[in-house]
């Protein structure tokens, strides 16, 4: 079972022949730079160690800079760190639940599901020494589904907020991970002090096509949500490769077993 988690692993992720963000190998015309992964800003000083830094093309990271300040500015929020104003990037609103008549802060324009893919495909990148693509709507991309750890909503045509219903495969993903989990068959990549979490194991999709089951936790995230009106929950999903299954990523055990599911929306909780 692939993991990524000692200095000596994390380090050799380092050595990729090819760029985990293009696809394209290194040539010695081809400018070089590294990306840390997640970006090394959003983490405490004392947490910046061992990093995942992967090589990629100055051109391909270099129009990444923006979604990194983003959400470092996020997680940031969990240490107590606000930016400048001058220097804000997050779009924050306070606004009132159409359906709750809660009032919280929400965010947009942050494309955190934008963000997230990257991360994946770095992951995917260094646990299975191959290259992830993006989803470009071709045969050849990559389809991701994946729910973000907090509450996502959506401004109806009467200018209010609406909070969308958690889908139904959300529990269903975090009870195959607790599952996996258990049984010892989970692939795993572990970063910057601990606080970078990565879980991930291989199924199937309902027509048969593999798929890879992942959780992801950064310094328990999920705590930024208002959970005293919507449930806590986790960041959970999958994403289903045009090319199949990595040759070495670990499938999902078959064998019923029971397990601790009191926190079900949370792939890392109780």
């Amino acid at each position: 079972m692939p993991e990524v988690s000692t200095q000596t692993e994390l380090r050799s992720a380092q050595k990729l022949p090819f760029c985990y963000l293009c696809g394209n190998n290194f040539t010695q015309a081809a400018e070089k730079t590294r990306d840390h992964v997640p970006p090394k800003s959003i983490f405490a000083t004392e947490d910046r160690d061992p990093p995942l830094i992967l090589p990629t093309h100055l051109r391909c990271n270099g129009a990444q800079s923006d979604y990194d300040e983003i959400v470092g500015q996020l997680v940031a929020a969990i240490h107590g760190k606000y930016p400048e104003p001058t220097n804000m990037k997050l779009d924050v609103q306070v606004a009132e639940d159409a359906n709750t008549g809660a009032q919280s802060a929400w965010l947009s324009g942050s494309n955190l599901h934008r963000i997230v893919c990257r991360w994946l495909r770095a992951f995917h990148a260094a646990l299975y020494q191959e290259y992830l693509p993006d989803n470009d709507g071709t045969k050849v991309g990559t389809m991701f589904s994946f729910d973000p750890p907090f509450p996502v909503g959506h401004i109806d045509d009467d200018g209010e907020i609406r909070v969308d219903a958690i889908r139904p495969h959300h529990a269903y993903f975090v009870k195959r991970i607790k599952h996996n989990r258990k049984a010892g068959r989970l692939d795993r990549l572990v970063c910057f002090n601990g606080k970078c979490v990565y879980d991930c194991v291989w199924d199937k999709a309902d027509g048969g096509q593999p798929i890879c089951i992942f959780a992801l936790n950064v310094y328990d995230w999920n705590v930024l949500a208002n959970t005293e009106d919507f449930p806590r929950r986790g960041c959970v999903g999958m994403y289903m490769p045009a090319k199949g299954r990595p040759a070495d990523a670990t499938t999902a055990t078959s064998l019923a077993m029971p397990i601790s599911n009191i926190e079900e929306l949370d792939p890392f909780g109780r």
